[in-house]
């Protein structure tokens, strides 16, 4: 059995701070095999994470991109992917020898059969999102057969690990043999506790000192209302 813990921001992302050393040292606590590191747009995070990892931990080179579809994370890959068109994104990742994760389907996106069922992984539980939207992600990737990973989306301290899966695994933790387990392997998802909604709105507020965009939490809330409208599933 190995524990993965999947979506974590960094100070590479603009919307957080968190420190990587923080999260290693934390992931050590918690007996993480696998940790995807996700910064928005870059794999800078986990790039570094791999620099001063001394755990034993294995970190997959990843990144939360933003398509024309909405967000997809990028794991195992080898550099950043360019294409944000997301036929194109998918087919950029998977030259890199690398994986997909279909992360909130239910927020931002513009949703479509052909997007979901070309995604290797849909993220069905999202500590950040309500109950509601978890449910349908759920019921989504059962609809369409397709394997299922929790995300923390942690941004800040305070919100590391409140979910973890576990995957049955007892063979050598090679690249290709975690793909594989991440695919086809059992699994179980651990829940804590969700993240307190006061998060979201500081992420926003963050990255209004990082990026000194006033208007982001208004463009965001913008984002939501046009692909709900546009999305079909």
């Amino acid at each position: 059995m190995i524990r993965v813990a999947s979506h974590i921001h960094t100070h590479f992302s603009y919307d957080s701070y968190l420190s990587i050393v923080e999260i290693l040292k934390r992931a050590k606590k918690e007996r993480i095999d696998l940790l995807i590191i996700s910064d928005h747009d870059t794999i800078a995070g986990s790039v570094m994470a791999n620099k001063i990892n001394d755990t034993g931990i294995i970190i997959p080179i990843a990144a939360e991109y933003l398509t024309d579809a909405g967000d997809i994370i990028a794991m195992f890959i080898k550099d950043e992917i360019k294409s944000r068109r997301w036929e194109d994104f998918i087919c950029e990742v998977h030259e890199q020898g690398g994986m997909t994760l279909l992360v909130h389907p239910y927020k931002a996106h513009i949703l479509t059969e052909n997007l979901v069922k070309s995604c290797d992984m849909i993220e069905t539980y999202n500590a950040r999102l309500l109950p509601s939207d978890n449910r349908k992600a759920y019921n989504l990737a059962r609809r369409f057969g397709r394997p299922t990973l929790s995300g923390i989306d942690a941004h800040f301290e305070c919100e590391l690990f409140k979910t973890i899966v576990e995957l049955d695994f007892d063979g050598e933790m090679t690249e290709d043999n975690l793909k594989n387990a991440l695919v086809n392997s059992p699994r179980k998802i651990l829940i804590s506790k969700g993240s307190s909604i006061v998060y979201v709105p500081l992420s926003g507020l963050v990255k209004i000192a990082k990026t000194g965009d006033i208007l982001a939490p208004f463009k965001f809330i913008r984002t939501i209302v046009r692909t709900a409208v546009r999305s079909h599933l």
